[in-house]
């Protein structure tokens, strides 16, 4: 009787060190869970930080100072425009950059004429330019000073040729980079003559003849 006492008392201890021992490792368990999560929270607020920081480089990096200042890039183009603030309306004016060069975006329109620059940021530096007639408009016979028929009786005059003596007579008032031009053509024989003259000065910017064996 003593004996089975003894063994259900031995057995009753090792049950409850196998209980303590489950508890232990339960809550070692737990804490390691708590200590992963801890550290997972870090590293998230780590990258976070990492990835707030980087974003500011970058804005920086699009905004930084650069050595050209916005209004030292509009003289720029004026000047090689030869024009003057007051008598441009500007359409954009913007800092951008492309393939990793930052460059100033200036639009202005002057009577009907469009002005494209693009100015070097960091040097000032003209990087391309661009004149167009604004929405495509024709030039007019009004707006220009010289008429078309002294233009061709100037084209004529050069050719030592009178209109009696020319065939194939062709006219057009063009707009080239901003400046107004007859473009004339006519025909002595098997001679094409082609001129341009400036519908506002009345001179003679090209000449040229051909003979035509067609």
């Amino acid at each position: 009787m003593k004996r089975n006492y003894l063994g259900k008392a031995v057995l009753g201890t090792m049950l409850l060190g196998v209980l303590l021992l489950a508890g232990c490792g339960s809550d070692q368990s737990r804490s390691l869970d708590i200590s992963q999560e801890a550290d997972s929270a870090v590293v998230e607020e780590d990258t976070q930080a990492v990835t707030t920081e980087a974003g500011d480089k970058s804005e920086d990096v699009t905004a930084a100072n650069v050595a050209v200042t916005e209004a030292d890039a509009k003289k720029t183009a004026l000047k090689d425009a030869q024009l003057k603030e007051s008598e441009v309306e500007f359409t954009k004016v913007a800092l951008e950059t492309d393939d990793d060069v930052q460059k100033y975006e200036i639009e202005f329109v002057k009577d009907g004429v469009e002005y494209s620059y693009d100015i070097d940021a960091g040097s000032g530096d003209i990087l391309s330019k661009e004149q167009d007639q604004a929405d495509d408009q024709a030039v007019k016979g009004a707006d220009v000073k010289v008429a078309e028929d002294k233009a061709i009786e100037t084209a004529l005059k050069d050719a030592g040729l009178t209109k009696k003596e020319v065939t194939g007579l062709k006219t057009n008032l063009d707009d080239e980079d901003g400046k107004a031009v007859y473009d004339i053509e006519f025909k002595v024989g098997q001679t094409e003559y082609s001129y341009e003259v400036d519908a506002d000065s009345g001179k003679i910017l090209k000449s040229e003849s051909e003979e035509d064996n067609d």
